[in-house]
């Protein structure tokens, strides 16, 4: 028969999350141990409260603990980001009816976006292509 105080610590190794339920246990053991249970049966009986809190709700010493987790165990999961769509968003999609495929206005002439940028790299060289071959339907030649 071990004699010894459960701690926080103890309670939550068992399971039990951070917050007023380890105040609650701990009231609950110490009344336990008072009524003459071992560290063991208590560590046991904060066991099945956790898992079961509904079966303890009427019980002496753990009643007020299973009826504050049945309370947690009920109340809803707060969101952790917005709730779903229930239809897709309201998207363009280009290119199905008549629409132009591309988007004229993000082509940019590569000189001036080089020159914007000569505070954040540096030209150590450039590529001009003498020949560029390209088909009449627009399909790639090899």
């Amino acid at each position: 028969m071990t004699i010894r105080s459960i701690t926080g610590s103890d309670i939550i190794r068992i399971g039990y999350k951070q917050g007023t339920t380890i105040g609650l246990a701990l009231r609950a053991a110490k009344a336990a141990q008072a009524a003459g249970s071992t560290s063991e049966a208590i560590e046991a009986s904060l066991a099945k409260v956790l898992f079961a809190p509904a079966d303890h709700v009427a019980d002496s010493i753990f009643g007020d603990l299973a009826a504050v987790l049945v309370q947690q165990n009920a109340a809803p999961r707060a969101a952790t980001g917005p709730a779903p769509r229930t239809e897709p968003a309201p998207n363009k999609i280009w290119g199905q009816h008549d629409e132009v495929d591309e988007m004229p206005g993000a082509y940019k002439n590569i000189r001036d976006v080089m020159e914007a940028m000569t505070d954040l790299v540096e030209v150590v060289g450039q590529f001009d292509p003498k020949i560029v071959k390209m088909s009449d339907d627009g399909t790639n030649e090899d």
